[in-house]
């Protein structure tokens, strides 16, 4: 049921959510005017676009062309190398005619739409803060979002479908779920581990639909690069894989990830090398995914009052398990953020309840403070958080669900 407050509010909740917007939109275009903005990620999605819409895609992932490209459009001569599949360059194709400016200023329109959208999604299936303030706040202040606006990076897009893919769950729409988890495969780092928890807890209609999904954008991005453009992209996440420190090709080193991949590297680099490093990420993502699988399934159907819990649990696992994780990624955590503070399964006293606050608070203000590799425990302690919480009896009852359309 609606509280009072919210009725009574419901007018300044409004003006708080435009206010919020006016200041996300002062962030884009700021950054839309400053020349720095062609070193964000967005960059690069729009020469890919460009290559795409020259009907040069067979050599979207040949490095020397995503160079002249960059260099013709941003006068640089290291690329930012592109690694994302064949199918997102898609998204962006519209914006490629463009002047460069104004693309990156539609794109960031886009993320704060899809902001406003997430909102007002999830806000009736998490009814605690009881504060529609509060909640917002929530929402506004998580910095994984703000570097995803920034960066003009699709994080945001992924927030909405992994959030609509749980709603659909709420719902006993699993096929549905399936194709939206399907959807976010520009993502496929943490698609896939999702996938695969849920593959484990055998929901075959689920995966059906996220087959289905898989299948068309196959195809899809077949159509687009052609047989020799998808064997240059195997051949440049292979490279990727085995030289994940090679600054000045890809840009990107492996301390920056908020991952176990990153927090194993930095931690044991000094006493193990780099082969071994890997077999311990490989065996303790085996370790949470499976884990999490089993713990979900243990509780049956799993689609009661635990469903937000344990889905919060998968998505972070899903996250920290994925190989290529940067400090955007982590925008769908917010989902999992609002089902764990949402919950009514942690009474008084119980040793969770501070375990949960600690982690929500970390991840509003290490990232501030602290290396992106240091994320990992406090996403690790979430995650268990939330599968301890889904087994504590129920108190004051759950979020009421909402009304199927």
């Amino acid at each position: 049921m609606v509280s009072a407050t919210q009725t009574l509010t419901g007018r300044q909740v409004q003006i708080a959510v435009g206010i919020s917007v006016a200041i996300f939109v002062a962030v884009v275009l700021v950054n839309a005017l400053d020349r720095s903005t062609r070193i964000r990620d967005f960059a690069c999605f729009y020469a890919a676009a460009r290559i795409v819409n020259e009907g040069e895609g067979a050599r979207l992932y040949d490095l020397q062309k995503q160079t002249e490209v960059e260099k013709a459009l941003f006068h640089w001569g290291r690329p930012l190398v592109l690694e994302h599949p064949p199918f997102e360059a898609w998204l962006f194709a519209p914006l490629a005619p463009l002047p460069y400016t104004v693309a990156y200023t539609m794109w960031g329109m886009l993320n704060i739409a899809l902001w406003v959208f997430f909102v007002y999604l999830v806000r009736p299936y998490d009814m605690i803060p009881r504060n529609p303030f509060q909640y917002l706040f929530l929402c506004f202040l998580f910095f994984p979002v703000w570097v995803a606006l920034m960066q003009g990076q699709t994080s945001i897009l992924l927030l909405v479908l992994l959030s609509s893919a749980f709603i659909c769950l709420k719902r006993r729409r699993e096929g549905w779920a399936g194709v939206l988890v399907g959807l976010g495969l520009f993502k496929f780092a943490v698609a896939v581990p999702l996938a695969l928890i849920f593959l484990l807890r055998g929901k075959w209609r689920l995966i059906a639909g996220f087959g289905g999904a898989a299948i068309m954008l196959g195809v899809v991005s077949l159509l687009t690069v052609g047989p020799v453009g998808i064997l240059s992209y195997v051949n440049l996440l292979l490279d990727m894989m085995r030289r994940p420190n090679y600054y000045p090709r890809y840009g990107t080193e492996v301390w920056m990830m908020p991952n176990l991949r990153g927090f194993f590297h930095v931690t044991l680099a000094p006493l193990f090398p780099g082969s071994t490093i890997n077999g311990v990420v490989v065996l303790v993502s085996v370790f949470l995914i499976g884990y999490v699988a089993w713990r979900w399934r243990g509780q049956g159907a799993g689609e009661g009052p635990s469903l937000d819990l344990m889905f919060a649990a998968a998505l972070v696992i899903s996250q920290v398990t994925a190989y290529h994780l940067m400090i955007h990624d982590l925008s769908p955590t917010l989902l999992a953020v609002l089902l764990t503070l949402g919950s009514a399964r942690y009474p008084e006293g119980s040793a969770w309840r501070p375990m949960r606050t600690f982690a929500i608070a970390a991840l509003y203000v290490f990232p501030l403070c602290l290396p992106r590799w240091a994320l990992t425990p406090v996403l690790v302690v979430l995650a268990w958080a939330a599968m301890a919480g889904s087994a504590l009896p129920l108190e004051g009852g759950e979020p009421r669900l909402a009304p199927d359309r």
